[in-house]
Parts: structure tokens; sequence; C-alpha cells
């Protein structure tokens, strides 16, 4: 219970009457019943009193206020310009309120979905329908919308949309690029994905691509395929044909990938997402600042490096693979494929078909959106060296003589202690042991002393493998990635504006005792704001006095600056006219 002030309790009499304060604080402090029946009658009269005294008390300051119509347009003037600012205050937070519920809508949209992934790519994400009966032909999962896609793959709407933006200029770069030797000389670029779109990219290769099978030529990074079986088919005949495609993995844009997806019956903005996280763009790295950038040129394409790269490729080659084949089957051909490399075979050698069939092939690879690189293209007779993927086939399976005598002498010298370079690439021990196992599956036990000789000195390498989930069964199972990876940073829920509110706003309200009125009514009561009469119909006196203090006109002005251009001109009467002009300015002011 609380007890008011003096000064607290003067106000609440002088807003409504001394008996009902009385009443009030009896009821408050327990020595009259509110509820008693027997008394309602005196404090209903008491209340009705005390708001008759309130009105009255409201009437008085307004007739009090009205006694000087001056005073009551000034108070009618001032009570109209608080509540237009109280209206403009009142607008201003209506408008800060919509626009923070927009801001609202907008950011838990962004975390419920992914609504934008760049300016040129972000236009497929209208279009959400996917069709389930091609999906289930193609033995693809169905997803119901991109964030279905994101739990499936165990990470959050923001880490995939982080995954899958197209930047054009970035500080982080999702690929750690390199650069090898080719045998044929130059340099080929490897993109190597960072862990996370790494994991990401193992998902898309275990749970959508290997799900829609390839074309029965292709035998690169198949399982079960290899170059031998990629040889096999070609083994003693009398030509082998041996064509390159041109750039082959740069060659496949992000739109045909896009279009691989939508193929197999995916959304538009489910097939985005997928070709967003499989291609990337060439880009430079830039220092402005302190600060390094990697700035986009060119489209995005397939990365060579990726582990998606190899199986979409046998996708998107499917036409290609089955118009070869057909070809070759016109043409009394074996086909095969293994990546960038197509061989054709053939028993009996036809000039005539050889010609229509190497014409054939280039039509093709160009209608397919592919480029033949002619300076790789060989045409192998049995009385040469016929080589398909590394292995030659003249009369069987087999590795060149010239190269098995070369790693003989490498591991020869190796023992002598001659050198310590690795056979090829890589450190001695892997390159050694690994070429020992390339030609142990060629030819089996046929090089047993080779392969003895080559662990003797290097030992054998570890194939135990830990037994713990690997990084790409994880993906595959969508296990939510290590709890120590870092994780992108959620934009923050928006916060309203705050409205800057004059302080004068409230206090003149409040002080404003009279009531709004309209014009019309202002006239009728006879309280409208005369203006004063004019100076010319003013008797002389009340004209001089008028003049006083009064602003001067242009052509008094004008006057007075001509006259105070001949004050100071070197004339007699110059000072005559100065002292003039200052006692004109004095009687002004002093008015």
């Amino acid at each position: 219970m609380t007890t008011d002030s003096r000064q607290q309790l003067y106000d609440r009499i002088r807003e409504s009457s001394l008996d009902e304060v009385t009443l009030e604080e009896m009821i408050r402090y327990g020595f009259w019943k509110s509820d008693d029946p027997v008394n309602s009658l005196p404090s209903e009269l008491l209340q009705r009193r005390g708001e008759l005294q309130k009105e009255i008390s409201v009437l008085a300051k307004e007739a009090n206020a009205y006694r000087d119509p001056e005073r009551a347009v000034q108070e009618i003037m001032k009570q109209r310009m608080a509540e237009a600012k109280a209206r403009r205050i009142e607008t201003k937070e209506r408008q800060a309120q919509e626009r923070h519920d927009r801001a609202l809508a907008w950011h838990n949209k962004k975390q419920s979905d992914v609504v934008h992934l760049g300016d040129d790519v972000s236009a497929a994400l209208s279009q959400r329908e996917s069709d389930p009966a091609r999906l289930a032909a193609h033995g693809a999962p169905h997803f119901a919308d991109i964030a279905d896609i994101a739990s499936a793959m165990g990470i959050s709407i923001g880490e995939l949309r982080f995954l899958a933006y197209d930047r054009k200029a970035s500080k982080v770069s999702h690929y750690q690029r390199f650069r090898i030797a080719k045998k044929s000389g130059g340099y080929r670029t490897l993109s190597a994905p960072m862990p996370r779109l790494k994991r990401a990219q193992y998902w898309l290769l275990d749970t959508v691509v290997n799900k829609v099978e390839p074309h029965d030529a292709a035998h690169g990074f198949r399982e079960g395929r290899s170059i031998l079986t990629n040889a096999a088919p070609h083994q003693k005949r009398a030509v082998v044909l041996n064509f390159d495609l041109k750039d082959f993995f740069p060659s496949i844009g992000y739109k045909r990938v896009k279009g691989l997806f939508r193929s197999f019956g995916y959304a538009e903005a489910q097939a985005a997402v997928f070709a967003l996280l499989a291609t990337e763009a060439d880009t430079a790295e830039v220092r402005l600042d302190g600060q390094s950038w990697h700035v986009a040129s060119g489209e995005r394409a397939l990365p060579q490096g990726a582990p998606t790269s190899p199986a979409i490729t046998n996708l998107l080659c499917r036409k290609l693979d089955r118009r070869l084949t057909g070809l070759a089957q016109k043409y009394g051909f074996a086909y095969t494929r293994y990546a960038d490399d197509l061989t054709f075979s053939t028993a009996v050698e036809d000039g005539t078909a050889l010609k229509a069939l190497i014409w054939a092939v280039g039509k093709i690879v160009t209608d397919e959106g592919f480029t033949l690189n002619d300076e790789k293209t060989r045409v192998m007779r049995r009385n040469g060296r016929q080589e398909v993927t590394g292995i030659t086939v003249n009369d069987g399976l087999s590795v060149s003589r010239k190269e098995r005598r070369k790693f003989r002498a490498h591991l020869h010298n190796t023992a002598q202690g001659k050198t310590n370079a690795p056979f090829r690439k890589g450190s001695p021990k892997a390159s050694a042991l690994g070429y020992a196992q390339f030609l142990e599956m060629v030819h089996g036990d046929g090089v047993a002393g080779l392969t003895s000789q080559a662990r003797q000195l290097h030992g054998r390498q570890d194939s135990r493998i830990e037994q713990r989930p690997s990084l790409r069964r994880a993906a595959a199972l969508g296990q939510a990635p290590a709890g120590t990876w870092w994780e992108p940073k959620e934009a923050e829920a928006p916060e309203i504006e705050p409205v800057a509110k004059p302080k004068l706003a409230v206090a003149e309200s409040e002080q404003s005792v009279v009531p709004r009125t309209r014009r019309g009514e202002r006239q009728q009561s006879g309280f409208t704001r005369e203006r004063p009469e004019r100076v010319q119909n003013a008797p002389p006196e009340t004209k001089q006095a008028s003049l006083r203090g009064a602003p001067i006109a242009w052509p008094l002005k004008l006057f007075l600056s001509v006259l105070a251009f001949f004050a100071l001109l070197p004339i007699p009467l110059g000072g005559v006219i100065a002292g003039f002009i200052l006692y004109f300015l004095w009687w002004r002011k002093r008015g």
C-alpha cells in the first residue's frame, strides 16, 4: 500500500473534489466498503459531482482563454502544431514498424530457405517444382525443397548457401589450386576442393550422381571398371584409333551441368544448387589494401580435381557415347571411352571405312559441344606399338618392355645407393610401390620378381584402414561435420529503427487547454485573427510611431546608399550628409 505525497493529494483534489478523494482514501484504507449497497448512492453522487466539477474547471479555463482572442488563436495554432507533430511521429513509427516487419520476414525466410545465390544464377530459384516420375525413372532421390537438401546433407541452410554462392570477388576460396607437368609438355591446373566443399561434393556424388547409370562404353571412374577393361576390347586388332578431347573438364560449363540435373527431373532451383556445388570459375588472386581477393575470371565450369567432375562427365557424355557406339558398329569398329580418351579398333583394315569414321567422329564430337585435339589423334597398326590408356594391346594386355626395363634399372640403382629419386612422381617409396602394383595388376605373377624387389627396398604399404568412418562415407550418410569445423555466422535479426521525438511536442499539447475548432466555428464565435490597420489610415502620430522599428523599404535603402556614397566624396557637404544618415538610423533604432 503506497501513500501519496501532499502535492499528489492536492493534484487529485484539484482534478476532482475533496469529497471524492476522501471517499477513495476511506475505501483504500478499509474504513468504507466499496460493495456496501447502503453506501452505493452517496458514492455515486460524489463521483458524479466530481465529474461535473472537472467539466466546470475545463470550461472555466477555456472561457478564460477566450477572453483574449489573440491568445486564443495562438493557443489553437500551438495545439494544431502539437497535433501535427504527434501525427508525424505516429506516421514515422508506423512506417518504421512496417519496414521492420518486412525485414524480419525476409530474415526468417533466409533462415529457412535459399533466396539468392548470385546475380547471374538466382533466377533459377523461382522454379521449385520437381518431377517425381522422372526422378524415379532415373533412380535419383526426391527432395521436397532446398531446405530438405541441406537436411539430407547434415548441414544448415546458411552453410549450403555459403558453399553454393556464386561470388565474383571473395576473400575466401573453396579450392586450392596447383599445377603439375604434362607428359606432352606444359602444365595442367588441378583444383582440389577444401574439406567443407569436398564433403558436400562427396554427398552429391554418392547420393545423386552415382544413382544414374552411364553408358556402357564409359570405363573411367566407375566401380568395377579400369584402364584394363578400357583396353581389353582392343587387343590383337589390325588398327587402333585414338582421339583426345581438348580441354575436357573446362569445356563443360555451369549451364550444361544444371541441364543434366534438370533432365533427371529436379526442379530448376535444386538443379542450380547441385550445379553450383560441382562447378567453379577460374580465379585470379588480387592484393588490395593488404587484403587478398579471389576475383572470378570467366564462366563456371567443372574443376579438374573435384570428386564429382569425372562422374558428371560420364553422364553428360551418354549421348556422345551412344552416337559413337552406333557409328563404330556401322563401320565394324569397337569403341570405348576413358574420360577424354576415345578409342576405336577394328580387326580388318579398311582405308575407306577408316577415313569415313575419322570424319564422322569429328562431326559428332563437335555436335555434342566438344573439341578434338588433333595433335593427339593417332592411328596405330599392327606393325607398330598399339597403346590404349598406357597399356600395350598388340598381343594382349601388357606394359611395354621398355617401361619394365626402366623400372628394373631404377630398382637396381636404388639398391646400389646410386639414386634416391622417385621413379616418376611423388615420394621414392610411393612411386616405386605404386608402379609395382600397377605391373602386378596388368601382368599378375609375371612380374613377381620386380614387385618383391620393390617391397624389399621400400617395405610394404600399410593397407590397414583406420576403423572410423571416412569423410566420404560420413558425407553419404548425411552425418554432420566435425564439431571443430568453423560454422558460418548467421545474420542477426533486424531491429526496429528508433524514431526521434521532439521534446516540445508533448509539452505543448499538454499546456494547451483550448479545444481544436474549425475556421468556420472561430468566425461564428467572433474569435478570429484581426489584421492590423494600415499605416496610411492611421492618425499622423500613429504613422510616425509605426515608422520607428519598421523594416526599411528598398527605395529608402537606395536613397541612403546614394547619400552614403556622396558622404565619402571629398565635398563640403560630406560631413553633413554623414551626420544626417547617422541621426536617421539612431532615430529608427530608438523607436
